[in-house]
């Protein structure tokens, strides 16, 4: 079936363990007015009537509650600023409440302000700026609710859009049915995987109480949304949720131009890189679990056989460990740790690297840092885990490795280093990927879409 704009397809999502028949709208330009994108809609479904009709609400007030927010530098921070600069081109007035971006000893519980023409209230995250955690927890479970209700209390708001299960979740849910506005959850990241894990004795009775808990919060929810297909399936095998939908995370495609080779020279020396060996980049908190000690062991093999490599971590954390690895193994002078960057700084270091890097040994959510790597036409390889299979086109755009296959993943980058067209090819597939199927644009809609929904549905 063929609009003159847009084309449908339905195509078959194959995630190895189980396959599942999803409807995805291919849209030739990511830059569609609104106007476009409901006659798209009303060409594909059978007619309704206008109370179902979930493309006639144009104005909603959009209320996001997201941990992290600008000026924080995170995944999903992101996310969220660029759903919302998408909301508020189709005409949606937006908010966003969040937790102050560090710890506030002596800051007030609420703080507002305007960021990019979103209203943002700040409150105060207890458990982290309490000197007693205990005491902390006690007052985010039972006294933040309150304190979340009366900051909410003037402002306007349609839809609460929450991201994960966090305290602001709780609160929203009080909210929301005592004010009747729906709820949206979302889900983007290891959300399930404390769920899934196996514990004994007093773990396990804990682990319990807080699956009941969250099959209660995912029941009530007006709806669900996943980033990913492995998120879905683990709804539905923990019993959570079978009617979540699947919304991929995406990037601003208009933020992606490529420098020239004399400014990507220029950076290269302003960042301490050196000009004649093959980067290797990584983006992301330094932590156990995104699996950095696996990369430096990798890398000390490839700089071992072949000293032609040289590797760039971007992003803070416990630095300091990761130095006395790399002096260990011998490859300290080959490896610059850039700590913390703005987002501004790190679109900035993405040229400069030659292949990208993402070896995490847990379940993670999709690589927001792969997606933007791949649209500055950079191969990409990642572990198996998780939604990190759904931020690459395996073989086609990079290579996906089985978790902590240390081998493997020397094998395929030495593949990629030892053939530049290589790494040109499978550069350029990557931002045509990207660029197709997962542009925010789109993505805005699809939330749109769930939100109307859901208004319809309570209304």
């Amino acid at each position: 079936m063929q609009t003159t704009d847009n084309i449908l397809r339905f195509s078959i999502y194959d995630d190895r363990k189980s396959s599942l028949m999803r409807e995805t709208l291919n849209l030739s330009e990511c830059e569609i007015n609104i106007a476009q994108y409901k006659q798209s809609i009303n060409c594909i479904r059978p007619p309704v009537n206008q109370a179902q009709d979930t493309s006639n609400r144009i104005n909603m007030n959009i209320c996001h509650l997201t941990p992290h927010y600008l000026p924080s530098f995170a995944g999903l921070t992101t996310v969220y600023r660029e759903i919302a600069a998408e909301e508020i081109k189709l005409g949606h007035t937006v908010s966003v409440v969040c937790y102050f971006p560090w710890k506030p000893w002596k800051e007030t519980d609420v703080k507002r302000e305007q960021i990019e023409g979103v209203s943002v209230i700040r409150l105060k995250n207890h458990i982290m700026s309490s000197r007693y955690p205990r005491l902390g927890r006690f007052f985010m479970r039972f006294v933040f609710p309150f304190v979340f209700c009366s900051a909410m209390k003037d402002l306007a708001c349609d839809v609460l859009h929450v991201a994960g299960i966090t305290h602001l979740t709780y609160a929203a849910l009080i909210y929301g049915k005592l004010k009747k506005i729906p709820v949206v959850i979302s889900l983007f990241g290891e959300e399930l995987r404390l769920l899934e894990e196996r514990k004994n004795g007093l773990s396990a009775v804990k682990q319990f109480l807080r699956k009941q808990l969250n099959r209660y919060i995912y029941r009530r929810a007006d709806a669900v949304t996943c980033s990913s297909m492995s998120l879905v399936e683990g709804l539905r095998k923990l019993n959570l949720r079978s009617d979540s939908k699947l919304i991929y995370n995406g990037v601003n495609v208009g933020k992606f131009a490529m420098p020239s080779a004399d400014t990507v020279i220029a950076r290269k020396k302003q960042y301490g890189l050196p000009l004649d060996k093959l980067i290797l980049g990584s983006v992301g908190g330094i932590s156990h679990r995104k699996g950095y000690d696996i990369l430096l062991d990798v890398f000390a093999r490839l700089n071992n056989s072949q000293p032609r490599y040289h590797l760039a971590i971007v992003g803070g954390g416990d630095v300091e460990s990761l130095e006395r690895q790399a002096t260990k193994l011998g490859i300290r002078d080959a490896v610059t740790f850039l700590g913390a960057v703005t987002y501004e700084n790190l679109l900035e270091l993405y040229p400069l690297m030659d292949i990208y890097v993402q070896l995490p040994r847990f379940e993670e959510g999709v690589s927001q840092t792969a997606l933007e790597a791949a649209m500055f036409e950079k191969p990409v390889v990642l572990s198996d885990c998780g939604a990190m299979r759904d931020s690459v086109n395996n073989g086609i755009s990079g290579y996906l490795i089985p978790i902590d296959d240390r081998d493997i993943i020397a094998k395929c980058i030495g593949q990629l280093a030892s053939d530049k067209n290589l790494i040109k090819k499978m550069g350029q597939a990557g931002r045509k990927w990207v660029a197709e199927h997962r542009c925010y644009a789109t993505i805005a809609r699809q939330y749109i879409d769930v939100f109307s929904n859901c208004l319809n549905r309570s209304s």
